[in-house]
């Protein structure tokens, strides 16, 4: 009888590592892929942040997950933490557009760096989670690779003074919000029993989506036709094919979040931080290929070169690093996190900082009953 269940559970571990790797690469190419048709959609003029369109396919993407039928499991969360997470999510995501707009890409992707950085730090303040030398050694290299990326983009930035320093400001706001959200994420997530993760990622994704459908109807439709009607047809893009590059990031979003939340499940908050800084660096590669020609800033240069190398080391230092930490699951995380941590992360997502959910799609007992 032994040997049935100990070979059942070393299928039910190659299957988690399996699906785990599935999703990492899932969430790279996924995630540049949405920057990339982003940013093609912003080339063609028909991206303009203030009418909320680019955000909401993330949002769009989420509810998407109402496809699994997991996902219709009631919950034993409360509410106002799903309404807030998804507040905050939304705010984040609009912040570092709004700074994407001001500072421009190159020193955007510098100040989005700081992510991974903040999320350690903020696991490790409210999750008490502790990082080995390695780890943070890596984390170090990471953020002075993408340092290097916009070296030669902020020279091309004149100095405008307070609203330059202001899209600063919006962006490394953005930039806490998104990192306080992993982090929230997986304290909400260390609760096995309160919620399936499915559930949540449809939850955050319906208040998302309401909060952007009461933006657009409150301050867009009211102008459709000079916000949008004249801008597409001023862009000479089809409406076939913004409607199709639109769609194509709902589906990219509903795929990134599915494994974005699956890795938070079993890799972490830092680990999930990683692999969007390696994503960054992707990106730079992707579009100095693609756009080099429409927009000299995205050419490649020997300083982005040696960026991709620093943080491809960085992400091996800190593998490392986790390899020597003993993982633990998620029951015992939860044992060994103290009460004043669990209230400290409600309160947080409560006052204002983060967003909570998650995904699976293993489907066992040890994924938040998914």
């Amino acid at each position: 009888m032994a040997l049935p269940m100990a070979f059942s559970a070393d299928a039910a571990a190659t299957s988690l590592a399996f699906w785990t790797w599935f999703h990492r690469v899932s969430f790279l190419l996924t995630g540049i892929f949405t920057t990339i048709v982003n940013q093609i959609i912003f080339y063609h003029g028909i991206g303009d942040p203030a009418t909320g369109f680019l955000s909401l396919p993330t949002y769009l993407g989420m509810l998407a997950v109402l496809i699994i039928p997991v996902s219709h499991t009631s919950s034993a969360i409360p509410q106002y933490k799903i309404v807030g997470s998804a507040t905050i999510d939304v705010s984040a995501n609009v912040l570092c557009m709004l700074g994407l707009q001001v500072v421009g890409s190159g020193v955007y992707q510098v100040l989005y760096s700081s992510v991974v950085c903040f999320t350690a730090l903020f696991s490790t303040c409210v999750l008490r989670k502790s990082h080995s030398m390695l780890q943070w050694l890596g984390i170090v290299a990471i953020a002075f690779g993408l340092g290097l990326t916009s070296h030669d983009s902020v020279p091309d930035h004149p100095e405008h003074g307070t609203t330059f320093m202001a899209g600063i400001l919006v962006t490394l706001l953005g930039c806490i919000g998104y990192a306080t959200s992993y982090v929230c994420n997986e304290g909400i997530l260390s609760k096995t029993s309160a919620i399936v993760p499915q559930r949540l990622c449809v939850l955050v994704g319906l208040y998302g989506t309401l909060l952007h459908v009461g933006y657009i109807g409150t301050f867009v439709l009211p102008h459709w036709q000079t916000k949008v009607v004249q801008k597409v047809a001023e862009s000479g893009t089809s409406v076939l094919l913004t409607v199709t590059l639109y769609s194509a990031l709902v589906v990219s979003s509903l795929l990134h979040n599915m494994a974005y939340f699956h890795l938070l499940r079993h890799t972490g908050a830092v680990s999930t931080g990683v692999l969007t800084a390696l994503r960054a660096v992707g990106v730079f590669f992707v579009s100095g290929y693609m756009f080099c020609e429409i927009h000299t800033a995205q050419c490649l240069t020997a300083y982005k070169c040696a960026a991709a190398l620093a943080v491809a080391s960085g992400t091996l230092i800190y593998s490392f690093g986790s390899a020597k930490t003993t993982p633990t699951s998620p029951g015992r995380a939860l044992t060994a996190m103290s009460k004043t941590a669990d209230e400290s992360c409600a309160d947080l997502v409560r006052n204002a900082s983060g967003t909570g959910l998650s995904f699976d799609l293993v489907g066992n007992s040890t994924c938040g009953g998914g």
